[in-house]
């Protein structure tokens, strides 16, 4: 289920806005199909949400990390101003993993606690590196 929050207006904006969109909306279904990972939330800098993706089993637990989420993410825009490039959070069922994007962008996943950490550490890397060139 993907859901934008900030769909820009092509009239407005032009083409080429709307194009880096929508490799930035590919870009982070690709990564929900990963094994492990239950959902991504990309956020402006200052908060914002641009863009959500999660997968079908969305419960309870799945909500409350996502509230715990939205009212953590000013203080991890002010960590990760510094030259810290990711932060993880652990909690009991779900790991948070929140990556810079570009000086505009927080790309935030939620993976099961149990998942190969390593692995996906590297694909959420790579994704959060993409996403970074479509918002410049």
């Amino acid at each position: 289920m993907i859901v934008s929050a900030a769909i820009p207006d092509e009239s407005n904006t032009g083409t080429n806005l709307k194009q880096r969109f929508q490799v930035i909306e590919e870009l982070i279904d690709d990564l929900v199909t990963l094994e492990g990972i239950h959902g991504v939330i990309l956020f402006r800098i200052d908060g914002l949400v641009l863009l959500t993706h999660f997968s079908v089993e969305v419960n309870q637990n799945l909500l409350e990390i996502t509230s715990w989420i939205n009212n953590i993410v000013q203080k991890v825009s002010l960590e990760l101003r510094e030259d810290i490039q990711g932060i993880s959070y652990a909690k009991p069922e779900y790991n948070v993993f929140f990556y810079k994007c570009g000086d505009s962008g927080i790309l935030s996943c939620i993976v099961d606690s149990y998942a190969n950490h390593g692995l996906l550490a590297i694909e959420m890397d790579k994704v959060a590196f993409r996403i970074k060139g479509q918002l410049e």
